[in-house]
């Protein structure tokens, strides 16, 4: 009998390696828990029984994680100050950033562009959160896009439950954001941490010591 592999320990050894955690992890599995997965920085998810179409898939995508070497970023922000010390830390070599300044403008980029990753503020004049989440899900419903809210609002916990149906990751402004924003922008973009400026590496490692910690006050806690 083969030992019992627990997959979510597997992932978060992964992911919490700076040598492994760029790695592209697709789940096939009997679990329904695609939220928890994609959370994690898993790049699809797939319930068993598994035809041999759905495996195809499943290996094109990966095979496309792997070869796609510039990473497409959008950021959603109308405050222009915030935009731009969001590019100066997210920005890397190998990864562009296109700044969208209202809903309208980021539906637009995402009808013609390929991003990898979307960082969303929920304060937008143009349009409500929830209207522009699922504006976004109709772009292209076959591509699953990771999308980070970055917001200043006080979130309610029905608040964060109903954001988690379309988000990846939720991130309060404030005074430690800019390390976990950095953490979850190149765990979702599977970028090479080791390759970043060493500054830029202390931070993603305080945010995941910190991620630790709460984790062990909550067992909830992705």
């Amino acid at each position: 009998m083969l030992p019992h592999i627990d997959g979510w320990g597997v992932m978060r050894s992964l992911k919490d390696n700076p040598a492994t955690r760029h790695i592209p992890v697709h789940f096939i599995t009997c679990l329904e828990e695609r939220q928890k997965a994609m959370g994690m920085g898993a790049i699809g998810f797939v319930t068993k029984p598994v035809s041999s179409e759905q495996l195809d898939a499943v290996f094109g995508t990966l095979q496309n994680a792997i070869d796609k070497t510039m990473k497409m970023l959008l950021i959603v922000e109308d405050d222009q100050d915030q935009a731009t010390a969001m590019v100066a830390l997210l920005e890397e070599r190998d990864v562009t950033i296109t700044v969208a300044d209202s809903g309208d403008k980021a539906i637009e980029l995402l009808s013609r562009e390929q991003f990898d990753c979307i960082v969303l503020d929920l304060g937008l004049a143009d349009m409500g959160a929830y209207e522009l989440l699922e504006e976004l899900k109709k772009v292209d419903p076959e591509r699953h896009i990771p999308v980070i809210i970055h917001t200043g609002r006080e979130l309610t916990h029905e608040d964060e439950k109903r954001l988690h149906h379309y988000a990846e990751s939720i991130i309060i402004k404030g005074a430690k954001s800019p390390e976990r924003l950095l953490n979850e922008v190149t765990l979702f973009l599977h970028l090479v941490e080791t390759s970043l400026a060493p500054g830029k590496q202390r931070m993603i490692r305080s945010a995941l010591d910190k991620e630790a910690m709460l984790e062990g006050k909550n067992p909830d806690r992705r």
